[in-house]
C-alpha cells in the first residue's frame, strides 16, 4: 500500500524557465546597476561562459561586441 511506501531518493529546486526558452540578458529595467543573466532552464553551467562574456563586454563598454543580446532582453516577455 502507498502509506507503507518510503521515499528512497529525492531531488528538489527551482528550474530558472522562460516562456520561449530564452535566456534573459541586460540590464533590468526599473532597477538601476542591475543586469539580468538568467532563466537558462538548467544549462546556465553549459552557457556560462559565453554570459559572462557578454555581460563583461556589457558593463566594460556598455555594449556586447561578441553577440548582439537584444533578443535576450526582458522586455520581450512582456510583449
Amino acid at each position: 500500500m502507498l502509506v507503507n511506501a518510503r521515499v528512497m531518493r529525492g531531488w528538489a529546486g527551482l528550474r530558472a524557465l522562460t516562456p520561449d526558452d530564452y535566456p534573459i540578458l541586460g540590464y533590468a529595467p526599473n532597477v538601476e546597476g542591475f543586469i539580468n543573466a538568467c532563466g537558462w532552464g538548467g544549462h546556465g553551467v553549459m552557457h556560462a561562459p559565453i554570459a559572462g562574456q557578454l555581460i563583461a563586454e556589457l558593463i566594460a563598454d556598455g555594449k556586447t561586441t561578441t553577440l548582439d543580446i537584444a533578443p535576450f532582453d526582458l522586455s520581450r516577455l512582456s510583449k
